[in-house]
């Protein structure tokens, strides 16, 4: 089953579902999870879709995050999986420890032990693997064109009804 069918599985249809980006923008493919976000904040989202731009701060995010109360939190970031540019997986938010996402101010793993202590929230993580990261550099096709096939599933899983 691949990222696609497992989250479609896991999220029911109209769930609360917060979508936090994360990654600077100025580091190539590390923006996958920026550019994933801004595509779904410029879409015709229903209302129960709330997205945030988390950035290389995504836990300055946490308030906002608890006040939309989300069932889901699907945190969408370049990590390295060991695989092609531009692969896409739904990596287990347990695991993040050893997965070596992006570089962040806090790590994820703490923001996230953070909100399941606040708030009853399943926390999903869509890892997508990264070629070049060097400061200043553009992202690379292979990310470009992930990002847009993890944009339009997404607006297509989040428009179901």
């Amino acid at each position: 089953m691949d990222w696609y069918e497992q989250l479609a599985h896991l999220l029911p249809p109209k769930a609360r579902v917060a979508v936090l980006g994360v990654g600077s923008e100025l580091c190539g493919d590390d923006a996958a999870g920026m550019a994933v976000a801004k595509n779904l904040a410029e879409s015709a989202l229903p209302p129960e879709i709330t997205v945030f731009m988390g950035s290389t701060a995504p836990e300055n995010f946490t308030g906002q995050i608890k006040k939309a109360d989300p069932q889901y939190l699907l945190v969408v970031d370049a990590a390295y999986l060991d695989r092609e540019t531009g692969a896409v997986s739904l990596v287990d938010s347990e695991t993040i420890d050893g997965m070596g996402f992006s570089t962040h101010m806090l790590p994820l793993k703490v923001m996230f032990a953070y909100l399941r202590r606040e708030m009853d929230v399943h926390i999903l993580c869509l890892g997508m693997q990264p070629g070049g990261t060097d400061f200043a550099s553009p992202m690379s096709e292979a990310m470009a064109a992930a990002v847009r096939e993890v944009s339009a599933k997404l607006n297509r899983l989040f428009a179901r009804s």
